[in-house]
């Protein structure tokens, strides 16, 4: 049982970290930018705002609660117990930016039964280089224990993009007092590739450590989703509080971990079952720019003990110096060879059925110019919305863009477009077989579910081979992932695109991101990742935003260069680090 509450504890605190994360810059610029692009539009006015003073600010204060109630019922050789249990976790906190320190104090009680406990931490954490540095102690400063991890760089601007990108029907339902300052409420569900950000901040082996191998933090994804409502200053823009439901997560998190703990069981009738009943985080962040300085003292660094050796650097010195990528225009007259489906039933359950009926080239439109036309039927007695959850064509993963209401009973005609620039680069040159599956949900998320992944087959000839053009700089090739750098095109008109191929041979699922890039040998807030189905190659854009240019007066990209990590979703839960690999642009 340990093991289970542990869990909960752990995850509890990683997205108490991913609310209140350190205020770095590392991607707040290229996000702030991407957030202001015409090519990713924003649902709502006052989320770039949002965005643009959580940038600009310095240090701030947070207050943490996360609660828990529950029931641990335990069943042995006929007789039954069932025991309550409550958790009340505190955290207070002050952050800073330069240099990015947190310094802080929990305290957590626990009553079980009448019996409390309580334990208290005093904590301090730095961030150098993408590594956390976490220092705790829990004799009020006399002693410290110290743990280093490498960790994505968070900040405040992501903090936001994640809840919202990673949320559903993220919106705003009115107006609130926070502290007597007024707030825009904005409510959605987080899914669970916001629960997978926070288990990159636990570590690539805590979860696997805590519940055993059954639980991978692949599989985090179907443990439900957390309800979230997010309260903006309507003067500052500036998020004042946050609420987070994880009830029906933790009680699925704590069903993976009783399954775990039952296999260690010898004795036979021996049952223990846990009834989550509250689980849920409030904070409140306040203290803007008026956080006095942190200092970490040496006694508590000297705390630190030797790490173990790093991961194998892959890359790097390995790549042929004399290698170098075109900068081209893109192919505006792009086109690709008509192809068709036959007629095919993708879904067909109690709640929904949903056919493939054609495919369809508009080759005058400038974005999605292929569509998968559908026919959506809705068998149940609540609205439901259809959206694409996975889209392979000719072994690409690929944008796929669809949001579909249907009434109760009715059926709609529909389509799922496919980007048209992912085409280009992917130089596909006919669509000849698509792997698709869709996520169903309710208006309640009563209904919540994905469709089976199904394969269409096309017209195209038999002997067809999806070309794989892997010419430009390799800078990455290990583990079964091999990451290239293909070219560099203009977007827009001061900004460029660096074009990857990441290709996928395993069967995990992999996640690539940039630990660091430069540009002329500049050191820029650029940010990039993708995340790839197993077997599966993508088309990875590094967005290069003319503004990010201008600040550091570069007026021409002579040479990109990138520092990468490659996280395999496997047993081991593989991760390898390059060095700042070189990529030089021939004009």
């Amino acid at each position: 049982m340990k093991k289970g509450i542990a869990l909960f504890l752990t995850l509890a605190l990683a997205l108490g970290l991913v609310t209140f994360a350190p205020l770095s810059s590392s991607a707040a610029a290229s996000r702030l930018s991407a957030a202001t692009s015409p090519s990713e539009p924003l649902s709502d006015e006052v989320l770039t705002e949002t965005y643009t003073a959580l940038y600009a600010l310095e240090s701030m204060h947070m207050d943490m609660d996360m609660t828990i109630e529950m029931n641990m019922d335990v069943s042995y050789s006929g007789q039954k117990m069932s025991v309550p249990v409550s958790i009340l976790m505190r955290l207070e906190a002050d952050e800073q930016k330069n240099p990015i320190r947190v310094r802080g104090q929990m305290r957590m009680d626990a009553n079980t039964m009448g019996n409390a406990q309580q334990q208290n931490a005093l904590l301090y954490a730095e961030q150098v280089d993408g590594v956390i540095t976490a220092y705790a102690s829990a004799d009020d400063g006399v002693s410290w224990t110290a743990n280093q991890t490498d960790a994505p760089t968070l900040d405040p601007v992501q903090m936001v993009s994640v809840i919202v990108d990673h949320s559903r029907d993220f919106h705003p339902t009115g107006k609130e007092l926070v502290d007597g300052n007024e707030t825009l409420v904005y409510v959605g569900k987080l899914d669970g590739s916001f629960i997978q950000q926070a288990t990159n901040i636990i570590g690539s082996g805590a979860v696997s450590d805590l519940v055993g191998e059954g639980m991978t933090a692949e599989n985090l994804n179907s443990l439900g989703d957390i309800d979230v409502a997010m309260y903006i200053d309507t003067k500052t823009r500036l998020p004042l509080r946050y609420t987070m439901d994880m009830s029906e997560l933790m009680k699925n998190l704590m069903g993976t971990a009783l399954q775990s703990l039952a296999g260690t069981q010898s004795q036979e009738g021996y049952e223990m079952n846990v009834v989550i009943h509250t689980a849920k985080m409030e904070c409140y962040l306040k203290d803007f720019n008026a956080v006095p300085t942190i200092e970490i003292p040496e006694a508590v660094r000297a705390s630190l003990t030797p790490q173990p050796e790093p991961l194998p650097v892959v890359g790097g010195n390995d790549v042929d110096p004399s290698a170098a990528i075109p900068f081209v225009k893109a192919d505006e007259g792009y086109r690709i060879e008509n192809t068709q489906i036959q007629e095919t039933v993708l879904a067909d359950d109690e709640n929904i059925r949903i056919v493939g009926k054609s495919l369809s080239y508009d080759p005058e439109y400038q974005y999605d110019f292929a569509e998968l036309n559908l026919s959506i039927e809705n068998k149940t007695d609540q609205k439901l919305t259809v959206t694409n959850e996975l889209l392979l064509v000719n072994g690409f993963d690929v944008m796929g863009t669809m949001y579909q209401e249907v009434e109760p009973g009715a059926t709609v005609e529909s389509s799922l477009s496919i980007d048209r620039d992912v085409l280009r680069r992917a130089e596909i040159p006919l669509i000849a077989d698509l792997w698709v599956n869709f996520s169903v949900s309710s208006e309640d998320y009563s209904l919540l579910m994905n469709t089976p992944l199904v394969k269409l087959r096309t017209d195209a000839p038999a002997d067809f081979v999806q070309p794989l053009n892997e010419t430009g700089v390799r800078l990455y090739d290990d583990h079964g992932v091999t990451v290239i750098a293909r070219y560099l095109e203009p977007w827009y008109d001061t900004s460029a695109q660096l074009v990857l191929l990441v290709e996928n041979k395993t069967d995990s699922y992999t996640y690539l991101a940039t630990e660091g890039v430069k540009i002329n040998g500049i050191d820029v807030d650029l940010f990039g990742n993708e995340f790839l189905s197993p077997q599966s190659n993508a088309i990875s854009a590094l967005y290069i935003d003319g503004d990010v240019l201008e600040a550091q007066n570069i007026q021409r990209v002579d040479a990109v260069s990138l520092q990468l990590t490659i996280q395999i979703h496997d047993a081991a839960y593989t991760e390898s680090t390059t060095e700042f690999i070189d990529i030089p642009v021939i004009y």
